[in-house]
């Protein structure tokens, strides 16, 4: 993304939304809305309003669209980016012993795949 021009829009908002994830879970420590503005809580708001600006353009345009290269939008993704780095090595671990889930789990496959 750093050297291209133009970008799938579609493209880019799995890019947005991982970061905007990452970031929800940095700041929050807590299970991430689904929904993007929800997970944009954590970003001011003019931040919003561009991604907010970027949803409504999306949903006139088809799949093969290529949007410019914004700096405010690429400012955006710099700015997640850093900040989830940063604070990636403060998170919690989960180190819950997940055996008698995934025993579960493959018991219930199993007996999908035999009926």
């Amino acid at each position: 993304m750093k050297d291209k021009q133009e970008f799938k829009l579609k493209s880019y908002f799995y890019l947005l939304r991982s970061l905007l994830s990452c970031n929800w879970i940095v700041q929050n420590d807590a299970v991430l809305p689904m929904h993007m503005e929800g997970l944009m809580e954590y970003i001011d708001e003019t931040h919003k309003q561009i991604i907010r600006n970027l949803i409504s353009l999306k949903t006139g345009v088809g799949e093969d669209y290529l949007h410019n290269k914004e700096n405010l939008l690429y400012s955006i993704v710099l700015d997640l980016f850093a900040v989830t780095k940063s604070k990636g090595n403060s998170l919690k671990v989960n180190r819950n012993d997940y055996s008698y889930l995934n025993h579960f789990f493959i018991t219930q496959l199993y007996e999908a795949n035999n009926r």
